[in-house]
């Protein structure tokens, strides 16, 4: 009776394609022992689900409708772990063949938004996940269309931007049996840079443009940034517990190729239809056909000031992307930002280790700055070239005490789940005062205080008690401090950076913490604007004071979170400078503070409250309600003023805008909110804090003259501040943004504790803090119990989620390939009992213990590889087989760069010019060989090692006029192979991966044609081959133009002319097509 109940279930499931049903008839069925009625059940599923994916559009290779079938999940999401040697072997080419800066640095490009941070040699590809995300894709097919449609033949293919990451196509290698993208609409892969957490969530539920800009602020707009350089992406990645880090490969429809015309702002409301941005002087523009797609141009040298122009130029005058070219700017990296995440789909993440950094002014030490707004990441705090390295074994720790200990663990979920469970802000809560409870005011603490200063009290395993505050903190400081701590290394020195304004009780509880981390005898204290101008020295190296130069005057204006600092120090030649002896900063070298003022008003925190008032006032009088900023509903406003403030920042308008915000009235419908803004009324609002600080900049300038000033914290970017102190300093005095402001009290203090001291450090004895040493005991016990509790309870945890790996991983393997092997019909009803057992351990009164959980998955893993011996044996001699073949390719590719002389970068052999022309004849005789063996990228090292003997200086500038007449023979023979080599190659290319695999390629062959005209203006191969690249590469009449010149040379060449009738005709055909596309457009 079961059987023909779910036989008919199984029937009926199929009308209506219902996946559920088929998999609860397939899992019940093998719980019955039903093996055939389950066989064909998962049959049924698999046919179905491929079915549904063909109806949605989803790529023929995804099966995340069949895996989803039948599961709880809320959407179509699955993610794997790519295994193809060959993908991931393509994807690591990739990432080499575009961690590059193209603008003229190379590998050492760097942008303001790194920082400090080291710029790695090398990214190494540790893992790839390909994400196949049903819902996201389908709108990004869809979007897909639209742009598609509107191309018309008269439009020229992507190649016109160099996209760099063409350079390496994935076509043919892994699950891409074709080119995934499109060149024939210009669809490409692009890089994203995020968190490990953001790339989970951007693959979950795709791009959030509500967050755009809210990290690094948005040149642009807010929009969605994608980088052909992965050097670039690099910059706003942050590592995982493994050390790994993420990078976003996307696939992009953002543009579609434009006409350059340069036109002067004045003529430009004369011309409908362009996007303009109204600046006083000549701005590039780029037009482009009104199609979907449609991407503005931009070169401007501070897209800042005209970014509100650049985002309504993407909504309301029909441009749909940007490309920023701040390789041309500045000589760092383009970039591409689009408005609609329809437009973007996140394929992959690529996870990868950084190899060796190296830098300028940050290569070499062994310091390390840890910044409390980021405890996943250590920075490596590097020593400049004119700096010792230290001891290996020695480490030097830099630690920013600041406040956003709420960034720190991203921990906004947090406060909303367990408010008073989660402490933020936590140097500012360190002693019990009249300015700490207007802190908790300021910054909408939601766990409570006690009177005499503890925290809490809060619960944890079934108690509940308050928390004196340095034993969190001690924590935070032991938690910061282990990352710079490896295997074989002590911490000489750590320097912890404390905000300037905090009182003297305060800096007894960091003591008190310090003694409880253990760092007594290594740590010392730094006042935050110390630790800003030892960054400034040391970022400075040797030009801080070049020979000939006494002294500089440096103003700092620091406006951070919680408080702003204004001050003048003075760089000077002078004896007796703290700690002279031990300093390697410059012999006498020594800052002096002339003037300065650090108060807690001057935060952007106290303009971002003033802000915030002023809404809150218009939500009341809107809403018939009363706003309260310490509840759930209050750090909700808050956070969406701070990224409203961030948007002022870079546009003149800014809205604030929240969903279900809460109850109109005492019983009202839940309100949604919108609250919009302009600088002028946040300048009014803030107006008590601008004028303070007006008053501030006034005293510091009157000081002395400065020779510059640095802006370090991020109000250093609120417009209104920087005209501030350009009004206080006058316009002569430049403003600089040298320092990172997220990392430079980190890197200050890290300098300060390897020895770079050009001031003291505060005078507090470490050791002596607040708490007597009872009162110390009880703390540093209490914190060993949680700790240890806390241990053992992620121990349990990690096992238990091991053994569900395990488990799924199971399920993976006996529906892939060889999982006939695993004797699914004995292993899935075992698995399915153990599945069962684990819902029931999860449903116990007492939690399932470690051991348990262990035991349990030592028992998993036994049965497993019994059942399925056969197929553990076959993947041993697989792997074993793979790596012997990857050992004979790496000799053989050993010996190939061997006999090429590749492993060595110059030629640095001495030898008579007679010698490196018999070379030269000698390389290209091989090359020929070569050839003709189809050994194409062999040949052409060979060619280029013959043109380089009869280039280098030493020759040319002693040939006799019979052996340069040799040379050019050589050279014009070698750059023609070249062509003809890379022409074989494109032509293979795009067999294999497409036109878009290929183009690289003719490209190629295009600039050594070009090479042999320089030497020969009258070369008919070159010409012929040139037309050639030029056909491919979609530039009909460039090509056309190249044949009537060879014709112009040998007008009776038979294939010539052929090639001449058979571009006519192509042009006829595209203008025919253009004629028809305008007769619809104006017809």
């Amino acid at each position: 009776m079961l059987r023909l109940t779910m036989e008919l279930a199984l029937e009926r499931s199929q009308v209506s394609d219902d996946l559920a049903t088929m998999r609860a008839v397939e899992i019940r069925a093998r719980k019955e022992k039903m093996d055939d009625l389950a066989d064909k059940a998962a049959r049924i599923v698999n046919e179905a689900a491929h079915r549904m994916g063909a109806r949605m559009g989803l790529p023929a290779e995804w099966d995340v409708v069949e895996r989803m079938a039948g599961t709880d999940a809320a959407r179509l999401l699955k993610k794997d772990e790519e295994t193809a040697s060959e993908l991931l072997k393509r994807i690591q080419d990739l990432v080499n063949a575009t961690y590059w800066g193209w603008g003229g640095h190379g590998g050492r490009t760097r942008t303001r938004d790194r920082g400090t941070e080291p710029v790695a040699k090398g990214l190494q590809v540790m893992s790839v996940i390909y994400v196949q995300n049903a819902e996201v894709f389908v709108n990004y097919r869809a979007r897909r269309s639209e742009i598609s449609s509107g191309m018309t033949p008269d439009m020229a293919i992507g190649d016109a931007w160099d996209v760099k990451t063409m350079a390496v196509p994935l076509a043919g290698v892994g699950r891409m049996k074709e080119n995934p993208v499109d060149p024939k609409i210009n669809e490409h892969y692009l890089w994203h840079g995020c968190k490990p957490e953001s790339a989970e969530g951007i693959t979950d539920a795709n791009f959030d443009l509500t967050r755009a800009g809210t990290a690094f602020g948005s040149l642009f707009g807010p929009g969605i940034y994608l980088a052909e350089s992965c050097m670039k992406a690099d910059e706003y990645t942050q590592p995982d517990r493994r050390g790994w880090y993420p990078l976003l490969l996307c696939r992009v429809v953002p543009w579609e190729p434009l006409i350059h015309l340069i036109i002067p702002v004045s003529m430009l409301g004369c011309l409908v239809g362009i996007c303009f941005c109204e600046v006083s002087e000549a701005v590039m523009i780029k037009l482009c056909a009104e199609v979907l797609g449609n991407v503005l141009y931009c070169d401007h040298p501070s897209p800042v000031s005209i970014s509100s122009s650049l985002v309504a130029a993407c909504g309301e005058r029909g441009y749909h992307s940007i490309l920023g070219d701040r390789e041309k700017v500045n000589g760092t990296f383009r970039e591409f930002i689009v408005f609609d995440n329809h437009q973007v789909y996140p394929e992959y993440i690529v996870w990868y280790r950084m190899i060796e950094s190296f830098g300028e002014n940050v290569a070499q030490s062994n310091g390390w700055l840890l910044s409390e707004t980021d405890v996943l990441r250590a920075h490596a705090a590097m020593a400049g070239d004119p700096y010792p390295s230290p001891p290996p074994a020695a480490r030097f720790v830099g630690i920013d005490l600041g406040v956003l200990f709420a960034e720190l663990v991203n921990a906004e979920g947090r406060l909303m789940s367990a408010p008073k469970q989660t402490f933020s802000h936590l140097p500012l809560a360190l002693a019990p005062s009249e300015a700490a409870q207007k802190r908790a005011e300021k910054y909408q603490w939601l766990f409570p205080i006690q009177e005499d200063g503890k925290l809490g009290p809060v619960a944890f395993d079934g108690k509940d008690f308050a928390v004196t505050t340095c034993g969190p903190l001690s924590v935070l400081l032991r938690t910061l401090s282990s990352y710079a701590a490896a295997p074989g290394t002590t911490l000489q020195q750590v320097c912890i950076a404390v905000p300037d304004f905090l009182s003297d009780q305060e800096v007894a509880v960091v003591q008190d913490a310090v003694n409880l981390a253990d760092l007594t005898s290594s740590a010392q204290l730094l006042r935050h604007s110390d630790a800003v101008a030892a960054a400034f020295a040391h970022s400075q190296g040797s030009s801080l004071l070049p020979e000939g130069t006494e002294e500089r005057t440096v103003g700092f204006v620091d406006i951070g979170s919680s408080h702003g600092t204004v001050s003048v120090v003075r760089f000077a030649r002078k004896e007796g400078a703290p700690d002279e002896a031990a300093s390697p900063l410059a012999p006498g070298i020594s800052a002096e503070f002339l003037y300065r003022c650090s108060e807690e008003e001057l935060g952007v925190q106290s303009m971002m409250t003033a802000l915030l008032k002023e809404a809150i006032s218009r939500i009341e009088q809107k809403h018939n309600c009363k706003v309260k900023l310490s509840t759930k509903a209050g750090v909700r406003l808050a956070n969406e003023a701070i990224h409203a403030l961030k948007q002022l920042s870079m546009l003149p308008d800014a809205e604030m805008g929240l969903e279900a915000f809460m109850p109109e009235g005492p019983e009202g419908p839940e309100i949604d909110i919108s609250v919009p803004l302009t600088r002028t009324v946040f300048e009014a609002a803030a107006s008590g804090v601008l004028n303070r600080l007006k008053e501030v900049l006034a005293a510091a300038a009157a000081v002395a003259p400065l020779e510059a000033v640095e802006l370090v914290g991020g109000g250093g970017r609120i417009p209104v501040v920087q005209k501030l102190v350009k009004d206080a300093v006058g316009e002569s005095v430049p403003l600089r943004f040298g320092l990172d402001g997220a990392s430079c009290v980190a890197t200050g203090a890290a300098a300060w504790a390897a020895g770079r001291r050009p001031l003291a450090a505060m005078d507090a004895v470490m050791g002596v803090g607040g708490l007597g040493a009872d009162d110390l005991a009880r703390v540093r016990e209490h914190e060993a119990e949680m700790e240890a509790v806390h241990s053992e309870e992620v121990r349990r945890l990690e096992k238990r989620n091991a053994l569900e790996s395990y488990v799924y991983q199971v399920r993976d393997w006996t529906n892939g390939k060889d999982g006939s092997l695993l004797n699914p019909g004995e292993l899935n009803p075992y698995l399915d009992k153990v599945v069962l057992w684990f819902e029931d351990a999860d449903m116990t009164e007492e939690p399932t213990s470690f051991q348990t959980y262990s035991d349990k998955l030592q028992e998993v893993e036994a049965f497993v590889k019994e059942t399925g011996a056969a197929y553990f044996e076959k993947k041993a001699k697989e792997f074993e087989d793979q790596e012997k073949a990857i050992e004979q390719a790496a000799a053989a590719e050993r010996e190939r760069r061997k006999e090429l002389g590749m492993d060595y970068d110059k030629d640095e052999r001495v030898m008579k010019k007679e010698d490196r022309i018999r070379l030269a004849q000698k390389n290209k005789d091989e090359g020929n060989d070569m050839f003709k063996a189809q050994k194409f990228d062999d040949a052409v090292r060979r060619y280029k090692k013959a043109i380089d003997h009869v280039t280098r200086p030493e020759v040319v500038s002693n040939l006799t006029p019979d052996e340069a007449e040799e040379a050019k023979k050589i050279k014009v023979s070698c750059h023609l192979n070249s062509a003809q080599c890379y022409i074989k190659a494109g032509e293979a290319a795009a067999q294999s991966g497409g036109k878009n695999a290929a183009e690289p390629f003719y490209k190629k062959a295009r600039t050594s044609c070009e090479d042999v005209l320089e030497l020969d203006a009258s070369s008919i191969k070159a010409m012929f081959r040139r037309s050639l690249c030029q056909e491919k590469l979609g530039e009909l009449e460039d090509a056309l133009k190249d044949i009537k010149k060879g014709l112009a040379v040998s007008p009776e060449d038979a294939d010539l002319k052929k090639a001449q009738e058979r571009l006519q005709k192509l042009l006829n055909k595209q203008k025919e097509g253009q004629k028809k596309v305008f007769s619809k457009m104006f017809g």
